[in-house]
């Protein structure tokens, strides 16, 4: 491993940024393997050939692939990759017409197709040696490949090595030109769009990689302001008590803790989520302690700058973690959410202002009542969009705050408007979603709202679009993808059990594989009940037409234990899957589940069928 990596790092130093670097350890080994392999095929062919032509240039085409990396050891990194790319497609050339010039006698077909083969895979080289920014390079080594391809025929004629001139007589041999050339523009337009998708997800991962160091550089600071006050300050009180000595000496260590870290930023984000909450929570209740009785004018206005520096940290340490959260969410459950409840939520959370304010709180949702999303997410988005309604009112006419949904096409838009202060779009447009960015500082707020709303409508894959006039108002509309047909989310799939959420339906299902231990069987069984008690799921299926057999003792046992939280959640009925000659109560009673669920439990011989029983249900509202 050790020449692997000194191999790979010749000529990185010449790199002026990591991609470039990366760019050239990605040269030096695909020259380095190129040049092994080819060296193998010299060693096969000599065995075959002795030294003929064809394993000469073998050879020399072998060792010629060391060039690139002496090239990127002299810091010529563009050549380099440039001459890699031309080492593969002219001396394949070159070898397949004197190969054929060599042994004109013994030729076969398939001899002019394997170069050309070659030819074909090296056309997706320059995306790997180049960004899609050198285009200049990237395109010759395109180019290069391409007219390779196309004039193969023609100069192996100008050569005297054509196919026809060689005595071969298949009638579609020149056919053959189009199947490559389409390859070719198969293969290097999939790795054109495969090339830009990497490069966008690395674009905006540097772009939230420097969000990230901007927010390290200020709690840097930050720390660095709180360090200063509390020597100061335990300076000045030297007649505190041990234990606010040693906890003191304790934050001391933390806060060296948290700088030794912030330069790593994936283990600063681990940090944020969970090392630094609790400490600061215990410097908060400390600082809490102080008898400021015994303080002069001087120190309580320390302790009052300690006092807002902690508040701020803590903030700000919450204010990433939720981001970080939100960015690193991938297992979001889809859910029917009725727009009217949650709505009637939101007002009652926030109730108090909007009867001291006196808001006046308008919704429509006749168009479309209801969206399939993340209840956490669209919650939190409402609830912000509203709180900032509140409070950016106008005094100067009655606060009035609208919401609204409509379909549009295959998207679903609510809409957020009030008669409040408004922005000036002109002014501030363009920073109107930034992290920390605040318009009106006559009231408090941290400026995180606006920019947990965008960053929570695109991870829902929606869009939010804003219309603002200064002293007239605001509205916000937000644009989600209409999926009417979320029928199957997959929860957890192994070799046991399949489970999945039908959020038409709110149903939990499992399709059972084959009989497992009994700890594998309880961890799926336990899994749907944590889901159904989190979620208010109504409607559980479970397919056993595969598992009649299992023994169902203990697990009734385990499902009964459940029962009272489960018909609290909201569980209404149990659709069991069964084969046809085990429908009806007699095997219910034999396999005990009759009396494990306090709820409406029916057998049926398909999954349709259940399915169906559970949406008539549902439209009763029973």
């Amino acid at each position: 491993m050790k020449i692997w990596s000194t191999i790979s790092d010749i000529g990185t130093p010449f790199g002026a940024n990591p991609a470039e670097r990366r760019y050239i350890q990605i040269c030096n080994r695909v020259s380095f393997i190129i040049f092994v392999l080819v060296f193998l095929l010299f060693l096969v062919a000599f065995a075959y050939f002795r030294w003929i032509i064809s394993t000469q240039l073998a050879l020399a085409a072998a060792f010629s692939f060391l060039v690139p990396p002496w090239l990127n050891h002299l810091g010529k990194i563009s050549w380099s990759r440039l001459l890699l790319i031309v080492l593969i497609t002219l001396p394949s050339l070159a070898i397949s017409i004197l190969d054929k010039l060599d042994h004109p006698g013994s030729l076969e077909e398939f001899e002019y197709y394997h170069f050309r083969i070659i030819i074909l895979c090296a056309s997706i080289l320059p995306f790997i040696l180049f960004s899609l920014k050198e285009r200049y390079p990237l395109s010759f080594g395109l180019l290069l490949s391409f007219l390779s391809l196309v004039l193969y025929d023609p100069i192996h004629h100008f050569f005297h090595a054509g196919f026809y001139q060689m005595g071969f007589t298949s009638p579609n041999y020149y056919f053959m030109n189009y199947i490559f050339v389409y390859n070719f523009l198969v293969l290097a337009g999939s790795t054109f769009f495969l090339k830009y998708s990497f490069e966008k997800s690395e674009k905006e991962n540097e772009s939230l990689i420097h969000q990230l160091s901007e927010r390290q550089k200020e709690i840097l600071v930050s720390s660095k302001v709180i360090e200063e006050q509390r020597e100061q300050l335990t300076l000045e009180n030297r007649h505190l008590n041990k234990e606010l000595v040693d906890k003191n000496n304790q934050l001391i260590e933390t806060n060296k803790e948290l700088i030794r870290h912030n330069n790593e930023l994936q283990q600063f984000s681990y940090t944020v989520s969970h090392n630094l909450r609790g400490p600061v929570a215990s410097l908060t209740g400390l600082l809490g302690l102080l008898d400021t009785a015994s303080l002069n004018a001087t120190n309580k206005e320390i302790l009052g700058h300690l006092n807002n520096s902690v508040g701020t940290l803590d903030s700000t340490i919450r204010d990433l973690g939720n981001i970080i959260d939100i960015r690193n969410d991938i297992t979001r459950i889809k859910q029917k959410i009725l727009l009217r409840e949650e709505v009637d939520g939101i007002i009652r959370l926030l109730k108090r202002d909007i009867d001291e304010k006196r808001i006046q709180l308008h919704t429509d949702f006749n168009e479309h009542p209801f969206i399939y999303s993340v209840r956490p997410m669209l919650q939190s988005i409402l609830y912000n969009l509203v709180s900032n309604g509140i409070k950016y009112r106008s005094v100067e006419r009655d606060p009035i705050i609208t919401i609204s949904s409509h379909p549009d096409g295959d998207k679903i838009k609510i809409i957020v408007e009030d008669n409040g202060m408004g922005i000036d779009m002109k002014a501030f447009g363009a920073k109107l979603f930034g992290l920390y960015k605040r318009f009106h500082t006559h009231t408090e707020g941290r400026g995180l709202g606006l920019f947990l709303v965008k960053l929570q409508v695109e991870s829902l894959d929606g869009d939010i679009e804003v219309e603002s006039t200064l002293h007239k108002g605001t509205k916000f509309t937000l644009s989600f993808p209409r999926l009417d047909h979320i029928e199957e989310q997959v929860l957890a799939d192994d070799d046991i059990a399949t489970v999945y959420y039908n959020a038409p339906l709110n149903c939990i299902g499992i399709n059972w594989k084959r009989a497992g231990s009994f700890k594998q069987t309880r961890t799926v069984i336990e899994k749907c009940i944590d889901f159904i008690k989190d979620y208010k799921t109504a409607n559980w299926i479970s397919n056993i037409t595969r598992v009649t057999e299992r023994e169902e003792g203990k697990l009734n046992e385990l499902r009964a234990s459940h029962r009272m939280e489960l018909k609290m959640a909201g569980l209404l009925r149990v659709g069991l899957v069964v084969p046809e000659g085990c429908l009806g109560k007699e095997f219910m009673e034999q396999k005990g589940f009759a009396h494990v669920f306090d709820v409406e439990l029916k057998t049926f011989a398909t999954i349709q069928e259940a399915k169906d029983w559970m949406e008539k249900e549902n439209s009763r509202g029973t």
